[in-house]
């Protein structure tokens, strides 16, 4: 019975430390952050080098773009239908598109002006600029040797309808390099107040050649996305260029870094009802894991004291048990053998039957 409630305690010792393992490593892991879902009506409103509004509302959440008249990789995208405003609080300067996002990227792949007489572009492959999941240290590139490599990103501006058969060149292609630097705290001035978000930081390098141009062009764009409003907070936009005439070469480098240009957000409105469930339904989750695992200490526990008890006597009957028998005075163990050698004188004359000598032998026994 002990060697069974050990076995028993053993294994369901056991299987106690495989859930604490598998709640730890949900909780404590290397944290991800997924690509967002897109609803429609979401709606976010950004002010661009502090000039110019710029707002952006999902129209619809399911819609295909074709990519088929590519050269090389063809393909249909999932994408986001987003109108893009900019200047929307002035009619004179008010200029509309409506842009399409691939799914699983967010990266821009389709751009479709509202104005008449003005032509559509598009990146296919795209530019991968925030590679999901996000996680501290993740880089991509069009280069290889690194967590995930992208092909050249390349715009074409006018593309061809997919059913003509036209396989046309790009007219700018895109080298690309990202990486997560860090998470930090972005404190953004937004139209109501400032707020504190918990962002990502973002390095994208991107490297341009223009055709028809004949020219080459590096940028850098610090972003910071926050999972809180599924999108960017805040981007500083950097130009290289050459050095001036005059400045050495050996006055730290070559090149010289400007910032051009910076778009931060000024208000969001987002559907978060179902991010808020799921989170809930996560952590009712993780509750019922520490409930059971409560509950089997908790049986483990009962058991070994229950199998303890059986196994343990009474502390009464243990001082009985451990009471010496008692002793005979001296005048009672004459008296007991005169009665027993006068029973034996009896069967040794045949005075009586051995069977009625043992019965009397037996009660006399039995009176001492």
């Amino acid at each position: 019975m002990e060697a069974k409630i050990l076995v028993v305690t053993i294994t369901l010792s056991l299987l106690l430390s495989g859930l604490l393992v598998a709640v730890r490593g949900e909780t404590t892991g290397e944290e991800e952050i997924a690509v967002p879902e897109w609803n429609e009506g979401d709606k976010w409103r950004y002010s661009y080098n502090g000039q110019t509004i710029i707002e952006r509302e999902v129209t619809d959440k399911n819609v295909e773009i074709n990519a088929s008249w590519a050269n090389e990789d063809k393909k249909i995208y999932e994408t986001y239908e987003v109108r893009e405003t900019h200047n929307p609080d002035n009619s004179a300067d008010r200029w509309e598109a409506d842009v399409y996002y691939s799914n699983d990227s967010l990266a821009e792949v389709y751009r479709s002006p509202v104005e008449e007489g003005e032509v559509d572009s598009a990146y296919h492959p795209p530019i991968i600029e925030l590679d999901f999941p996000l996680y501290v240290g993740k880089v991509w590139s069009t280069d290889s040797g690194y967590d995930n490599q992208y092909d050249t990103a390349k715009y074409f501006e006018d593309p061809p309808d997919p059913e003509d058969g036209e396989n046309p060149e790009p007219d700018r292609e895109y080298a690309f390099v990202g990486q997560v630097e860090n998470k930090t705290t972005r404190r953004v001035n937004l139209e109501k107040g400032t707020k504190e978000f918990e962002t990502y930081m973002v390095n994208l390098t991107i490297l341009s050649y223009d055709y028809e141009q004949n020219k080459t062009q590096l940028n850098r764009y610090e972003m910071y996305y926050s999972p809180e409003v599924k999108n960017l907070v805040h981007t500083d936009i950097f130009e290289f260029r050459r050095m001036p005439e005059g400045q050495n070469v050996g006055d730290n480098t070559d090149i010289r870094r400007e910032l051009v240009s910076n778009i931060t957000l000024q208000e969001y409105d987002i559907e978060i009802v179902e991010e808020e469930q799921e989170h809930n339904s996560s952590l009712l989750a993780d509750y019922c894991w520490l409930i059971m695992i409560f509950m089997i200490i908790a049986v483990i526990v009962i058991g070994i004291a229950i199998a303890w008890s059986k196994k343990k006597p009474p502390v009464q009957q243990l001082s009985q048990q451990r009471q010496p028998p008692p002793q005979q005075q001296p005048s009672e163990q004459k008296t007991l053998r005169k009665k027993l050698e006068a029973l034996h004188e009896k069967k040794d004359k045949n005075l009586i039957s051995e069977e009625e000598f043992e019965r009397k032998k037996d009660e006399i026994l039995d009176n001492y």
